[in-house]
């Protein structure tokens, strides 16, 4: 089975640790395409999603997207319009390539971080959860898989991941993956 990995730093993994190595580990046996991009928002990956190449195809697609547009608009009212329609329309370019979409709210695992941007990330998660539901796509919510554990424990700076943090993010990925890989 073939998996598109679609997201911004925290997939690509060049910033902190990737988790995509530790899917390899946990569910060997299948291909896992990495096609995060660093800083990249979720206009950006909209655009690279409607891009991609015709022959990209895959059984599985994980889109984790939204961070940076969390820690650009920490008041997320001047950006949701956009951000909500830009995350619809890259839904739909991604599930027209793949059988199941899993679908990964944006991340801020450091305390101080996650309290500072409280309310976009609220919001920005809130706005996955009800596009993936339209969409028929599946929700995964990554953000409670870290509540209530010292951020600095999983992340380098409170968003990047370090080796346990992207340890922890496959562990949750793995357990999703495997009720749909065959």
């Amino acid at each position: 089975m073939r998996v598109l990995c679609l997201g911004d730093s925290l997939t690509e993994g060049t910033v902190g640790v990737g988790f995509i190595p530790f899917l390899r580990e946990f569910l060997s046996g299948h291909e896992y395409v990495n096609l995060g991009v660093n800083g990249d928002t979720i206009a950006g990956l909209r655009r690279r999603a409607e891009r991609l190449a015709p022959h990209l195809r895959g059984d599985v697609a994980v889109v984790w997207i939204g961070t940076n547009d969390v820690l650009t608009y920490p008041d997320w009212v001047e950006n949701s319009p956009v951000a909500e329609e830009d995350y619809r329309l890259m839904l739909r370019a991604v599930a027209a390539r793949v059988r199941v979409v899993f679908a990964v709210p944006p991340l801020v695992a450091g305390p101080g971080l996650a309290e500072m941007y409280e309310y976009s990330l609220g919001r920005a998660t809130e706005m996955v959860r009800r596009l993936s539901e339209e969409a028929g796509c599946r929700y995964l919510d990554i953000q409670s898989s870290f509540a209530g554990r010292p951020g600095r424990e999983f992340t380098v700076d409170g968003t990047h991941l370090n080796d346990a943090g992207a340890r922890l993010v496959a562990e949750v990925l793995s357990e999703y993956l495997r009720t749909v890989l065959v």
